[in-house]
């Protein structure tokens, strides 16, 4: 076996799942780091409601001595949804589960706005914050 194989899976694993629950409880499409002006074009037809994830450093947790905290980033750009607020609380209820009962724990967000493409319109962002942590064997 590689070295850390069962830690790279379960990061897939972890990847997997947040793409699967933001795409289907919100309906938008879910791209890692970013997404192109063809994605924007052909998978959205210039319509920009979309989510972006990206996964940053890790930290060692301060509970076990095996156990790696991530922090991710989501970023929502929406210029469909009329409901920011609903909108945060079911990405937030997605990724931390009923209870907090799921693999990622909710941190902050933050509203704003950004252009669109090279035109002069702006629509609605959002961006909210998360850490998930798991075991690794050194």
């Amino acid at each position: 076996m590689k070295l850390n194989e069962p830690t790279k899976e379960r990061i897939s694993k972890l990847n997997m799942y947040l793409i699967a629950k933001l795409s289907e409880n919100t309906g938008f499409n879910v791209y890692q780091d970013n997404v192109s002006e063809t994605e924007l074009n052909e998978e959205l037809n210039g319509v920009y409601d979309y989510i972006i994830f990206s996964t940053g450093g890790f930290s060692k947790s301060d509970t076990s001595q095996f156990t790696l905290v991530q922090e991710i980033s989501i970023q929502v750009a929406t210029e469909n949804t009329d409901d920011l607020d609903g909108l945060q609380v079911d990405i937030i209820t997605s990724l931390e589960g009923i209870s907090g009962a799921g693999p990622y724990y909710f941190l902050n967000s933050t509203k704003g706005q950004i252009q669109k493409g090279q035109q002069d319109n702006y629509v609605d962002a959002l961006e909210l914050n998360f850490t998930r942590s798991f075991k690794y064997v050194c």
